[in-house]
């Protein structure tokens, strides 16, 4: 078995491993320099680090260094990458998400109405931080369900540096917005609780891979990302909108919606 078939054997996706099966076949050669420069910047700008696809730079590296450097292999490659990205990065929670996603729905008889039951289709991705800088994303999933909580409040999605959970499913709504009853933010947006607890680098860039499968699931644009504060006069998102509380004064708004166009 030739080397390039050996490297082809090892991908462990076999629509990854045939796209670049289908890609390998050209005899104009790249330089090194020009294999570099597609892994070190055309692929991590498309976020494959983010999604544990190491292994295809590697690949690309590995070629480089076989002499497989074939300028028709690449622009082939490329392509069919561009074909196969959206359906890699969705075949399986595990390839999506570096780190755990459950979910720990509550019960549609919660106290206070947290689950209405309301049936949605969402229209706008909403982002919070929860105003607590000790609480984990398991610690706000307990509070919706909490004796002592006696708030309406409640939110689909939470996630900190170690996980991600569903709390309420994201086709029924939930009360996040505070915009009232029949408001858009409540009856028409998915909610995201961002913690502002533990490592808030690693947090975010966690809260931006979700983010950013939930638009891509949609056919969504950035667009479709919303902040608290833009269904109610509110300082959140804190974290991204307000300088006491960033964690990196480059961690704003706009950066937060920029990372997120990066996995569109």
């Amino acid at each position: 078995m030739s080397e390039k078939h050996k490297l082809l054997s090892s991908l462990t996706d076999v629509s990854l491993r045939n796209a670049l099966r289908n890609a390998f076949s050209g005899n104009e050669q790249l330089s090194y320099n020009e294999v570099e420069f597609i892994t070190t910047n055309i692929l991590y700008e498309n976020s494959v680090t983010y999604y544990g696809f190491n292994e295809l730079r590697v690949m690309l590296k590995k070629v480089a260094t076989l002499e497989m450097r074939s300028k028709t292999l690449i622009s082939d490659f490329l392509d069919k990458y561009k074909h196969y990205h959206h359906y890699l990065q969705h075949q399986s929670q595990k390839r999506i998400f570096t780190i755990p996603y459950s979910k720990k729905h509550i019960p549609s008889n919660t106290p206070h109405n947290r689950r209405p039951g309301h049936l949605m289709s969402p229209i706008y991705l909403t982002i919070h931080s929860t105003g607590n800088l000790n609480s984990t994303a398991e610690n706000e999933r307990n509070w919706l369900t909490n004796r002592d909580n006696e708030r309406t409040a409640s939110y689909h999605l939470v996630v900190d540096q170690q996980e991600i959970i569903e709390c309420i499913p994201l086709n029924e709504s939930a009360w996040h917005a505070g915009d009232g009853t029949n408001g858009t933010g409540n009856r028409k947006t998915i909610g995201l609780e961002i913690c502002e607890s533990g490592d808030r680098t690693k947090t975010l860039k966690n809260a931006i891979i979700l983010a950013g499968k939930i638009l891509r699931d949609r056919n969504w644009e950035s667009s479709k990302l919303k902040r608290h504060t833009d269904w109610r006069s509110k300082n959140c998102p804190r974290i991204l909108i307000d300088n006491n509380y960033r964690g990196k004064p480059h961690q704003t708004w706009e950066w937060f919606k920029k990372e997120v166009r990066k996995l569109l």
